[in-house]
């Protein structure tokens, strides 16, 4: 009986230095620091997206911009037109 407890001692032993190792000595980051680096993650996620809309959107804006000019010189022709008759 004494045998198999030293055995069962011995095993589980072994086994702890065995898990141990298998750590590689890194330690896990706790929960709350995993949480702030997908939350930086995110941030950097989301600003990277608005500088595609911005970059998208701007050839947009700049065609309105365009026809509101257009629209404003049309605008002064009729008027200007409008008086010459």
């Amino acid at each position: 009986m004494l045998k198999s407890i030293g055995k069962s001692v011995l095993i589980l032993i072994f086994g702890l230095f065995f898990l141990a190792g298998c750590s590689g000595g890194e330690e896990k980051k706790p929960a709350v620091e995993a949480v702030e680096e997908k939350g930086a993650i995110k941030e950097m996620t989301d600003e990277v997206a608005h500088e595609m809309v911005d970059k998208m959107n701007a050839p947009k804006d700049k065609a309105r911009a365009a026809t509101e000019m257009q629209e404003k010189q049309n605008q002064a022709l009729e008027k200007a037109s409008e008086v010459e008759e």
